[in-house]
């Protein structure tokens, strides 16, 4: 669900006047570049919650998504996580802040 706040603001901005179709290629782009902008901050933020120990799950809460669909989404920026001579990961205490 968006912000109550943001949707405040578009229902303003559209209450006032129709935007002529001059200024409607202008706010499609600022909007692809606020979008650009939006993703590459959620990334950088979970990268940094995972590296401070989040879960997928807590980060998927703060997102509003499942704990799957947040881990598809960002879980192959992630360095792989050490194999073990028989295949599984294993834990490295080191690489979790213990």
């Amino acid at each position: 669900m968006a912000d109550p706040g943001v949707e405040e603001l578009v229902a303003a901005i559209f209450r006032e006047r129709p935007p002529p179709a001059a200024e409607w290629r202008r706010g499609l782009r600022t909007l692809a570049a606020a979008r650009a902008s939006l993703r590459a901050l959620e990334e950088e933020l979970v990268a940094r919650a995972r590296a401070d120990g989040a879960t997928w799950e807590q980060i998927a809460a703060d997102l509003g998504l499942s704990r799957k669909g947040a881990r598809a989404r960002h879980a192959e920026r992630e360095p792989p996580r050490p194999r073990n001579r028989a295949g599984g990961t294993r834990f490295d205490p080191a690489a979790h802040g213990k």
